[in-house]
């Protein structure tokens, strides 16, 4: 039980990692996009 209940969790970090990565990204990208205008 102790085991699924790892699993699930990181499952759930991954993620929230994943989310925090791709929030970043988006926001350099943002930021390199209107440097080259």
């Amino acid at each position: 039980m102790s085991k699924l209940i790892q699993g699930i969790e990181s499952l759930l970090n991954q993620r929230y990692n994943n989310g925090r990565t791709n929030l970043k990204l988006r926001k350099f990208n943002a930021a390199v996009f209107m440097e080259g205008k």
